[in-house]
C-alpha cells in the first residue's frame, strides 16, 4: 500500500516545516467491519505514526466521517477486548471498568487542534488515537484506568484501550472514554472571563478537583533527599538548556532564585502519581464550573525528564497555577485587558480550595519557577509564537517572590 501523497502525510504530521520528510507505510490494521478503510503505520522521518488510509488508494482519511466504520470498529475492539492480526502488527485491547454506551449514531472529529485524532461517536463516547507511538499514552491509560477503578467521577469513565504491536514492541494506541457534552476547556474559560470582567468563581472548585484526583492516584510516600537531589538536577539541566536557545529570556535569573526556592524548603513534596501536564485546557468546565480533568500524557518538551525522577503532586499544582499566569497573559496579548487581579483571585481560589494538603510554598515556587523555565525552552524549540508569554510569565513570577 502506498500513501497517494507524502508530502499532505508530512504536513499533517509535522507541521509546516522545510523540506518533505520520507514517508513508508509499514503496517496496516483493517478490523473487522472497518469498511473500505485501516489504520497505517506510518515511518515519518525517524518516527511512527498511525493513521487512517483508504485500502484501494492509500490516500489519508483525516475526516473521522469519512471512515466512520474504521472508528467504530477500533472502539468495539477495545470495548470488548479484542485481540485483532493486522499484516505487520496487532491490537491488543482491554475493556475498561465502566461498561460502554452504545457506539452507534454520527462520528465526527472533536473540533478541536490536538497532537493526537480525538473521535466523537454518536455523542456518548470519544476514541483518543494517539498519533506518534512510543510519546507516553500508555501512562495515560495506566491513570484513567485506576481513576475510573477508584469510582474518581472527575474524568471521563474509561470503556475500554488498545495497545498496537509493532516489530515486537508494545505502543499504547487508544483510549475510548465517555463523551462529556456541553463543555469547554479552563483555557477558553479564562478568556471568557478577562474579556467579560468576570472573577474566576470557579477557581475553588478546580482546586478541589484536583485534590481530590491526587489522592484518588493514591497516597504516594514521603519524598527523601535523593528525590530532591533529582529534581534539583533536572531543573539545573533545564535551565542550562534554555539559557542556550532562549535568548533574552530571564532563565539565568530563574536558576538563582531555584537555588533559593530549593534550600528555604522546609517541608518535601510526598512523590505519587500525578497527572503530568496539568494546566487549564485539561480541565473541562460547563456552566456550573469544573467537572472533569483530561489528557494525562506526558508535558510536551524539548527536555524530557530523565528516567526514574519523582513525580510529585506539587509539580502538577504549581503547573495548574504558571498555566493562570499563562491564560491571563496570553488574552492580554490579543487584546483582551490587564489580568493582573484576575490572576491574583484564580491563583488564590485554586490554592484554597486544594486546601491543607498544598504543599510547602518554597518547594511550589520551586515548581512553578521550573515550569517558567520549561516553558521557555519549550516556546524556543518548538512553539515561537509562545514566547512572550513565556517570557513575561517568567519574568513576573520573579518580580513577585510572594506570589503564592
Amino acid at each position: 500500500m502506498r500513501l497517494s501523497s507524502a508530502v499532505g502525510a508530512a504536513r499533517w504530521y509535522q507541521g509546516k516545516g522545510s523540506g518533505d520528510p520520507e514517508v513508508r507505510v509499514t503496517a496496516t490494521l483493517r478490523p473487522p467491519a472497518a469498511g473500505d478503510h485501516a489504520l497505517g503505520v506510518l515511518a515519518v522521518g525517524d518516527a511512527v505514526y498511525v493513521a487512517p488510509l483508504h485500502v484501494g488508494t492509500g490516500a489519508l482519511a483525516d475526516d473521522p466521517a469519512g471512515c466512520a466504520e474504521l472508528w467504530r470498529a477500533l472502539a468495539a475492539a477495545a470495548a470488548t477486548g479484542e485481540e485483532l492480526d493486522g499484516d505487520g502488527c496487532r491490537l491488543l485491547a482491554r475493556p475498561g471498568p465502566a461498561p460502554p454506551p452504545g457506539l452507534g449514531g454520527p462520528v465526527r472529529a472533536i473540533g478541536a487542534d490536538q497532537t493526537n485524532t480525538t473521535v466523537v461517536l454518536g455523542e456518548r463516547a470519544v476514541v483518543k488515537c494517539y498519533r506518534r507511538l512510543g510519546d507516553g499514552g500508555a501512562r495515560e491509560l495506566d491513570r484513567v484506568r485506576a481513576l475510573t477503578a477508584a469510582g474518581f467521577d472527575g474524568v471521563p469513565a474509561l470503556h475500554g484501550a488498545a495497545e498496537l504491536e509493532v516489530a515486537g514492541a508494545r505502543h499504547a494506541l487508544l483510549l475510548l472514554q465517555a463523551y462529556v457534552p456541553g463543555t469547554w476547556d479552563g483555557f477558553a474559560q479564562a478568556d471568557r472571563d478577562l474579556r467579560a470582567g468576570a472573577t474566576p468563581g470557579w477557581a475553588p472548585a478546580a482546586g478541589r478537583l484536583v485534590a481530590r484526583m491526587h489522592r484518588a492516584l493514591g497516597p504516594g510516600r514521603p519524598a527523601t533527599r535523593a528525590d530532591l537531589d533529582g529534581w534539583r538536577a533536572q531543573a539545573g539541566a533545564l535551565v542550562a538548556a534554555a539559557a542556550a536557545r532562549a535568548a533574552g529570556a530571564p532563565v539565568r535569573e530563574a536558576g538563582a532564585a531555584l537555588d533559593a526556592a530549593w534550600v528555604a524548603a522546609d517541608r518535601l513534596p510526598p512523590v505519587a502519581p500525578v497527572h503530568g501536564d496539568l494546566h487549564l485546557a485539561q480541565l473541562l468546565f460547563d456552566r456550573g464550573g469544573p467537572v472533569a480533568v483530561i489528557d494525562f500524557e506526558p508535558a510536551p518538551s524539548a527536555l524530557p525528564d530523565p528516567p526514574g525522577i519523582a513525580e510529585t503532586p506539587a509539580r502538577d499544582l504549581a503547573a495548574l497555577l504558571r498555566s493562570v499566569d499563562n491564560a491571563g497573559l496570553w488574552t492580554e496579548e490579543q487584546g483582551g485587558p490587564p489580568p493582573a487581579a484576575w490572576i491574583v483571585a484564580a491563583r488564590a481560589g485554586v490554592l484554597a480550595g486544594y486546601g491543607a494538603d498544598a504543599p510547602d510554598p518554597a518547594i511550589l515556587r520551586a515548581f512553578e519557577l521550573v515550569q517558567g523555565v520549561h516553558e521557555c525552552l519549550y516556546a524556543a524549540s518548538v512553539a515561537p509564537f509562545w514566547m512572550g508569554v513565556a517570557r513575561h510569565a517568567l519574568t513576573t513570577l520573579l518580580e513577585e517572590p510572594c506570589a503564592i
